[in-house]
């Protein structure tokens, strides 16, 4: 019997021969990884190494006669090899509903059981996955537990991490947050510090007008542009999450000239840096969710997508995160909320479903560039015949064809397809609950 490198036992041995921090040193185990790297594969022995790889599924027996030129290929394609990122969707709950939140049709769900997804993440911990990300819904009002996480992630040695919020605790007093009661804001930074985090992540969608207006709620652009300097008082890195969303072209280098000076606590340099710090995010308004019920708009037409573009490396060569839904899936892209998935942790243990990513329908659906063979079945009379941004268009595409898998369902079966066609757009917002296009 050879064995071969598992897609995570491949991905530590990465971190370990190139010295990468954020994992517990195994001495013996790391030494062998690294060896097994450079020899790609070995016979079975029996030794002790050797058996406690194996129990951990970082090695794994392969066919013999070896195909050598398979296993480098193998290794070359690992999925997880530029991760760089776990974020973790605790709950789709949230005191608010903006304009383009893209969970709105995916039911309320938070994580509850904390021990699975405690073992979930120190799969991620053992490949020396550095960066950590809590979001939601609002994580920090309805995350009950998730504290307690963040600090478990933090002793494993994780560089940076991060919790992402629409601000709603700054300036309170006497409020509850994470599941446990504190006097004022700083109060709860100081917790938040103490359990490891180091990042505090605001979304701001545009001006003071048009955020407050997408948030549902006067006064908030305010209340975390004067929030910043607390939180940096408190020991934490303040950052933003922006939105990209049509408006004047330089709507949106304005607002970074305006806030990142507030982010560092300096002028000079601090668009540069704004721009240069992968812990600030800049997203794309996306017709999902809210989103698609704002209706249409300028932009890709159904019928004439090149399917070079509907085609996504992301999920199956991801960069720079994975997800961990709030539904327990391992996902990478958080717009396709149709289950769509590589596994989910609370089914198969975490690293069973890492080492098989390539086995996944969504993996094989667009490595092969089998997804454009599903846009013909995507209905214009239920998702229109345009959507703004080319991801939603992936989205629900791959919703379409993974939904059309799962139940067997051939491209010629039309009442099955339109029936599926309909599921996804009730998750996506593109149905009323009637049933009919927005």
């Amino acid at each position: 019997m050879q064995l071969a490198l598992t897609n995570v036992g491949h991905r530590r041995a990465l971190a370990v021969d190139r010295k990468e921090p954020g994992r517990a040193p195994l001495p013996g185990l790391d030494e062998a990884l690294v060896a097994l790297l450079g020899r790609g594969h070995e016979p079975w022995q029996g030794s002790r190494a050797q058996r406690d790889l194996m129990a951990r599924a970082w090695v794994e027996a392969v066919e013999e006669p070896v195909d050598e030129a398979a296993i480098a290929l193998r290794y070359r394609r690992n999925p997880l090899e530029n991760v760089i990122k776990v974020v973790v969707e605790f709950t789709t709950c949230c005191n608010l509903s903006c304009e383009h939140c893209y969970n709105a049709g995916v039911g309320l769900r938070t994580e509850n059981d904390l021990a699975a997804l405690d073992a979930a993440t120190a799969v991620f911990a053992d490949m020396a996955i550095p960066n950590y990300s809590f979001t939601g819904g609002e994580v920090s009002k309805f995350g009950s537990g998730w504290l307690g996480l963040a600090r478990s992630i933090r002793a494993r040695g994780a560089q940076t991490i991060s919790v992402l919020s629409n601000g709603w605790f700054l300036g309170e007093k006497d409020f509850e947050a994470a599941g446990r009661r504190y006097r004022d804001d700083r109060a709860y930074l100081d917790d938040l510090r103490d359990h490891g985090v180091s990042h505090v992540v605001f979304s701001i969608d545009g001006p003071e007008a048009v955020h407050d207006r997408s948030r549902g709620s006067p006064g908030l652009y305010a209340r975390v542009v004067g929030g910043l300097g607390r939180v940096r008082e408190a020991s934490l890195e303040p950052r933003l999450s922006l939105l990209a969303r049509s408006g004047p072209k330089d709507e949106l280098a304005r607002l970074v000239l305006d806030l990142a000076p507030l982010l560092y606590g300096q002028s000079d340099g601090a668009m540069e840096r704004f721009c240069a710090d992968e812990t600030n995010i800049v997203s794309n308004f996306i017709d999902i969710g809210n989103g698609a019920r704002k209706g249409g708009g300028i932009g890709y037409s159904l019928d004439a997508f090149p399917a070079e573009i509907l085609r996504c490396k992301a999920f199956y060569r991801p960069y720079p995160h994975l997800t961990l839904k709030a539904n327990g899936e391992l996902s990478t892209c958080r717009i396709a909320q149709g289950g769509e998935g590589y596994g989910n942790f609370h089914l198969r243990p975490m690293v069973d479903i890492l080492n098989h990513m390539q086995d996944a329908f969504i993996y094989r659906l667009h490595a092969e560039g089998r997804i454009a063979d599903y846009l013909p079945l995507v209905d214009p009379e239920v998702f229109g015949t345009t959507c703004i941004h080319p991801c939603s268009l992936r989205a629900f595409t791959t919703m379409v064809a993974q939904r059309m898998h799962e139940a067997g369902v051939e491209a010629g079966d039309g009442e099955a397809v339109a029936r599926i066609n309909r599921e996804v757009a009730a998750i996506t917002g593109h149905l009323k609950d009637g049933g009919h296009r927005v």
